[in-house]
């Protein structure tokens, strides 16, 4: 008995890794404010696959309350190296600040759930509602059998 109360006081934290647009940032990285002292370089090209990866980069990294310090992007195909955000990702950065605003004025939410049977989503609900109440916010719950 007295051996496991000893072992789980010896136990270190389990430390999930950091991850953006689907990468893991180093272990040495242990806080998102950290990244305040970086600049960030994305090697890659906006048209392809890689798309998805720097538009999920650039929307984390513009929601930290102290992003990095600069982003460069490199595309290896063309050989160009710059700051400049393409304008079709600028609108959607545009878009979701507005979307964001919209949605710290707003007084009531509503969470569309389309199957309520598997309990993570139970427990996804409800804390998002415990995130709106604690914002202060009212929300409903609407259950669906299936979104069309």
């Amino acid at each position: 008995h007295d051996s496991l109360e000893e072992a789980s006081q010896n136990e270190v934290p389990q430390r999930f890794p950091m991850v953006v647009g689907g990468l893991e940032l180093p272990e040495s990285i242990a806080s998102w404010d950290q990244l305040a002292d970086f600049t960030v370089l994305f090697i890659g090209e906006h048209e392809t696959t890689s798309k998805r990866q720097y538009v999920n980069m650039m929307l984390r990294f513009l929601s930290l309350s102290r992003p990095p310090r600069a982003y460069w992007t490199y595309s290896p195909k063309g050989d160009i190296l710059t700051t400049m955000v393409p304008t079709p990702l600028q609108r959607q950065l545009n878009r979701r600040f507005f979307l964001t605003q919209k949605a710290r004025d707003a007084g009531v939410f509503g969470i569309l759930v389309s199957n309520l049977s598997q309990q993570h989503l139970v427990d996804v609900v409800k804390s998002l509602k415990a995130r709106i109440q604690d914002a202060g916010k009212a929300s409903y719950s609407f259950a669906v059998g299936k979104i069309n």
